[in-house]
């Protein structure tokens, strides 16, 4: 799926979304140190050490160790995207990625091949490359590389398949119409270029959807799959000599062929300022203004991304995590205007844009004003050398935060290789710290003058719409093929408490120079803080710092607990936007109500690079409050099922919960197995037959919430309202199937092998394992160990889980209905 990310999930083109951190400020005379320290303190993810070769075939190979833990991330780019379409044409290269998910000639159903492994997979088309990512434990290695070579040369394409992903194509499409941002990025970049393909909208225009063809896939696929066009980057747990091997041993194979796929076409200099409205609905008005901005091989790349980072603060230079709207913080020169202000600035190929765009219940003229003012002053008089330090200092953190994990390093490798510009990204510290507070007003007076500007606006005139969106996942087994050689560090995470019992867990992770913060407090209703992340009723306050900033960051945290204050939870007919609607519905039919709680921390979990001992003697310093205990609350399903009505979207909502046990519970085990059987990206016997061979759903997705106590399951997913009735039918369906034809001992052996694999590829960041151990905590009281764990998981019986599926179908269900 093209994909851009909101938070931590993904979601399709043309839609703005937000990551909510802020760059880590300190001490501007400590600039030099941080651009020194990041080239040569980056441990595993110093990237002077990837081994780069090129197969005779054209392959581009990309290798880095990492032996921190035992897995393995592989990631293949094809030099193919958006910009490789016409008019006519549009979403060829996002429906032939959709296609690549589905047969392979020697991968019956390439969905499962990873989830049954307990891997995960990620993949999207952007407007220079589609791009396939894996991450599994190591000893799966073989079975990704097969999957991944067969993905090149041997995708069936089959004829019958067409209609059934068109349609799942055509939903997720249809489902980022309910967000005016979205809406509005595709205009404005439609009017900002005139002649490069860069404008066209990757995920396609609805007709030239509708028209693709099976001859139209075919002849693409040939066209841009292959070795000469790819680049494979593998990070992890691996020796680089039997890596080559392995790589020469399935892709050498494959036959190469020319792919010529940069764009020709120039885009003539822009000599006017462009306007473009749209009416909508909404009490707020949305606005972009976009500028030209240089292609990451331009040498203005450097000081354009330290410009940006003056105006609007940086979220570094990962496209996957940096989103297509990164809040401005405080302290950036257009911070504070209106309601919201965002920035995006990709690395491409080819020069591309620079992006500012929010909300606001103002004047459109006071905006624009606003942020030309801003922006003049830039032009007009060079930065203070003590702000440029700062900002630089910022930029420099946030590329470490950009590869954290094995996959965050495959995916820069790939990406920066695919784009003709992986030396820059290995010299970017050094080009950065060279940049000049005279080079900053040079570039603002090359690129920012206003009739250089393409501006927005779309006008609400409703209720308030909020923004959403969705990843694309799969997966599935084959053979296991040989295992290279695991040499991965063993870390365990060290817990303590304080003097009054709260619980404290810390784990050294080195693998760069950075650290994660988060504290647990037993309230979903805490005021400017997301609830219900990672457990449920309660809320998660995090800070993501460099390693020297953590005495600094745990009295940060230390004040904002002091000053916490609960929030307003907003009235359900407020609530516009349908897929918020409908996870407000399910919680209020299971008997969960907003949960005011207690502001005192319940566990604090820090990872990273941090010596445990010091972190743990600062945090018991720091927090002495006696742990809270969470209120329990007894849940109870409605009686019937509910409809909500919120006319006027372009998708609605259709989502079932179900009662369930405690994760402590023996019972628990049985009901995570069903729920995998049921639905896992697009696989499951729900995802089978309402993606693959129906097409009328494009994503599902399920959870099991639980405080500790109270637990229950959620299915949710998006769907054309044409198509509402017919999809909620098939899912009574295939639920009530479960009793005639209950789950298979292959179904439950690879529920088992996904369920234990997920304990190792799904907790790779520093973020990603505090979530981890701060919810096994609560869910437990305890972090129980790998092998205890696939002890308890693999005693689960065929028998057991067929006796929790009258309770499993015991649920009951929200419509948010569109028409």
């Amino acid at each position: 799926m093209m994909v851009r990310t909101v938070g931590a999930r993904f979601i399709a083109p043309g839609v703005q979304g937000a990551m909510n951190c802020a760059p880590t400020r300190g001490v501007a005379a400590f600039c030099l140190a941080v651009s020194l320290w990041f080239v040569s303190i980056l441990h595993a993810y110093d990237l002077s050490q990837v081994t780069v070769q090129h197969l005779e075939n054209g392959l581009t190979v990309m290798i880095l160790e990492d032996h921190e833990q035992p897995l393995v991330s592989t990631q293949v780019l094809y030099k193919v995207g958006g910009r490789n379409e016409c008019v006519g044409k549009t979403g060829l290269a996002h429906f032939m990625e959709h296609m690549s998910f589905r047969a392979t000639r020697n991968f019956p159903d390439t969905q499962d091949a990873i989830y049954t492994v307990g891997g995960e997979w990620h993949g999207y088309t952007w407007i220079d490359e589609t791009t396939y990512f894996e991450t599994v434990p190591i000893e799966h290695l073989d079975t990704v590389l097969r999957l991944q070579a067969d993905r090149m040369s041997n995708v069936l394409n089959r004829a019958e398949d067409v209609e059934a992903e068109r349609g799942a194509v055509l939903t997720e499409l249809h489902s980022y119409e309910n967000d005016p941002g979205t809406i509005l990025y595709d205009q404005v970049l439609a009017v900002s270029f005139l002649e490069h393909p860069y404008r066209y909208n990757v995920i396609g225009w609805t007709s030239d959807v509708e028209k693709i063809t099976h001859d139209d896939l075919v002849d693409f696929y040939r066209r841009f799959y292959a070795p000469s066009n790819a680049v494979l980057a593998v990070a992890g747990d691996v020796n680089t000599t039997q890596m080559l091997g392995k790589i020469e041993k399935y892709f050498s194979g494959i036959v190469s062929k020319s792919a010529d796929t940069l764009p020709r076409t120039v885009e003539p200099a822009q000599k006017g300022e462009r306007r473009i409205y749209l009416r909508g609905t909404g009490k707020l008005d949305y606005y972009q203004i976009t500028y030209r901005a240089p292609g990451a091989t331009d040498a203005d790349y450097p000081a354009f991304l330290l410009l940006q980072a003056v105006l609007g603060g940086s979220n570094g230079v990962s496209f996957r995590q940096s989103g297509f709207a990164v809040d401005i913080p405080a302290g950036a020169r257009l911070a504070g205007i209106g309601k919201r202000i965002t920035t995006f600035f990709a690395p491409t190929a080819q020069p591309y844009v620079l992006n500012f765009a929010g909300v606001t219940d103002g004047k459109a003229d006071d905006i624009e004003t606003e942020i030309e003012k801003r922006i003049s002053i830039v032009r007009d008089q060079p930065v203070p050398q003590q702000e440029l330090d700062q900002v630089r200092k910022d930029f420099l953190a946030e590329l470490v935060f950009d590869i954290e994990t094995t996959e965050d390093a495959a995916h820069q490798m790939a990406y920066f290789e695919g784009i003709g510009a992986f030396p820059v990204l290995q010299k970017l510290p050094e080009l950065v710290k060279a940049v000049t507070p005279e080079e900053i007003r040079t570039l603002a007076r090359k690129y920012l003058r206003p009739e250089q500007r393409t501006i927005g606006w779309y006008m609400g005139d409703g209720a308030p719409i909020t923004q959403s969106g969705h990843g694309s996942l799969a997966a599935r087994k084959e053979d296991t093929g040989s295992i290279v050689l695991s040499t991965h560090v063993a870390r365990k995470a060290v817990v303590d408490k304080t003097r009054n019992g709260m619980t404290l867990i810390v784990q050294e992770m080195p693998r760069t120079p950075a650290a994660f913060l988060r504290i647990l407090v037993p309230s979903n209703n805490v005021e400017n803080w997301t609830p219900n992340q990672p457990v449920w009723r309660y809320t998660s306050l995090q800070w993501r710092f460099l390693k020297e900033d953590l005495q600094e960051n745990l009295m940060k945290a230390r004040s904002t607990l002091d000053t916490l204050k609960q929030a307003e939870p907003p009235e359900p007919v407020s609530i516009q936007d349908p897929e918020t609607r409908l996870d407000q519905a399910l919680e209020s039919l299971v008997g969960a109500k907003p949960y005011p709680g207690s502001f005192k921390p319940t566990v604090i979990s820090v990872v990273g690079d941090i010596d445990v001992t010091k972190t743990l003697e600062l945090l018991k310093e720091a927090f002495h409050d006696k742990a809270p205990k969470a209120e329990n609350v007894q849940l109870k399903l409605a009686e019937k099922d509910q409809v909500v009505r919120i006319p006027g979207k372009a998708q609605s909502q259709f989502g079932y919960a179900v009662l369930a046990p405690p994760p402590s519970s023996a019972e628990s085990n049985a009901y995570r197995a069903l729920l995998y059987m049921m639905t896992h990206g697009y696989g499951g016997r729900l995802g089978k037959e309402l993606i693959t061979h129906r097409g009328l759903i494009y994503y599902i997705s399920s959870n099991y919430h639980s405080d500790g106590q109270a637990s229950w399951i959620s299915i949710r997913f998006g769907v054309d309202p044409d198509k509402l009735e017919e999809t909620k039918l098939e899912f009574k369906k295939l639920m009530q199937k479960l009793q005639e034809n209950p789950p298979s001992e292959k179904e439950l052996a690879e529920a088992k092998e996904h369920l234990s694999g997920r304990r190792i590829t799904a907790y790779q960041s520093n973020e990603e394992l505090t979530a981890f151990y701060t919810r096994e905590w609560i869910e437990h009281g305890s972090l129980m160990g790998q092998e205890e764990f696939r002890k308890t998981l693999y005693s689960l019986t065929l028998d057991q889980v067929k006796r929790v599926i009258p309770k499993f179908l015991d649920g009951t269900s929200v419509t948010v209905d569109t028409l």
